[in-house]
């Protein structure tokens, strides 16, 4: 008609474009599926390292346990070697014999783990297995089992030992001053933490590992822990009975800390680091 304004001319692909965009909003259950995050509790845990590492914060505490038994063996051998007289007298006063635990039945089970009378070669043995040993044992069933496992095999091999010898000296095989003979140093401690670690490890190779060191321990006539079991005589006694109370004890903590850790929520720390599926 004469003097109407023509409409606005629009074009379709124009009109569709906006009525696709702004025109019809979509719900968004009809939009383009989106992958579910899944809970927190059901993502898959990341594997644990097969060896520590101890400079993280996770493994603090074993490496301290480490280092403080280190320094407490090497402190107690210096001092033994820059005053032999002292040092001599500290190990007599130190030994888990008859005489001396009759005159002190407690400290002598501290001290005596400190002392190694035999040579620079056995020291350097033991300042390498003990804190080693200590630390992996720590790091599997946690530091206050790893230190109970180990007092177990150190004071039960001591007290077994001693009560053969005792028993020995009651049937008239061995005199009285047999009951004086020198029980000091840590090779009751490094054997049942080492036994430990052949039942309670954590991993396969550290388990294999433990058994190697185990076995060349108690088998290599070089370091001799087993000379004169034919004739009871106290050390190799106190080594036998402490891999045997070293691996029953670890495998007592062991399975006492795997229930814990299961009602345990994930990633939660303390008891045995080892034993969420353990390591005083």
């Amino acid at each position: 008609m004469v003097g109407d304004e023509p409409g606005p001319v629009t074009n379709r692909s124009e009109q569709f474009r906006a009525d696709g965009q702004g025109g019809s909003q979509r719900s968004p259950s009809t939009c383009a599926p989106q992958h579910a995050v899944p809970p927190e509790s059901t993502r898959p845990l990341p594997n644990p390292p097969r060896w520590p590492r101890w400079p993280h914060a996770g493994h603090r505490a074993p490496a301290l346990l480490a280092a403080a038994a280190a320094f407490a063996l090497g402190a107690a051998q210096l001092l033994r070697v820059l005053d032999p007289v002292a040092g001599a007298r500290l190990m007599a006063a130190s030994s888990t014999d008859w005489t001396t635990l009759a005159r002190d039945p407690v400290l002598p089970w501290i001290t005596s783990v400190l002392w190694v009378p035999d040579g620079s070669r056995a020291v350097l043995l033991w300042l390498a297995v003990v804190p080693v040993a200590l630390a992996l044992l720590a790091d599997s069933l946690g530091v206050r089992r790893a230190l109970l496992a180990g007092a177990a095999a150190h004071v039960l091999a001591s007290l077994g030992s001693e009560a053969v010898l005792g028993i020995r000296y009651l049937s008239g095989a061995v005199d009285h001053d047999s009951l004086r003979v020198l029980d000091v140093g840590p090779s009751y401690l490094a054997v049942g933490v080492v036994a430990g670690l052949v039942v309670a490890g954590g991993t396969r190779r550290r388990r294999l590992g433990a058994s190697i060191v185990l076995a060349a321990l108690l088998g290599l006539p070089q370091i001799g822990l087993l000379d004169g079991l034919g004739t009871l005589a106290v050390a190799p006694v106190g080594h036998l009975l402490a891999s045997i109370v070293g691996a029953a004890a670890a495998a007592l903590l062991n399975a006492g800390a795997a229930p814990r850790a299961a009602g345990r929520p994930a990633g939660s720390r303390g008891g045995s680091r080892r034993g969420r599926s353990r390591t005083g």
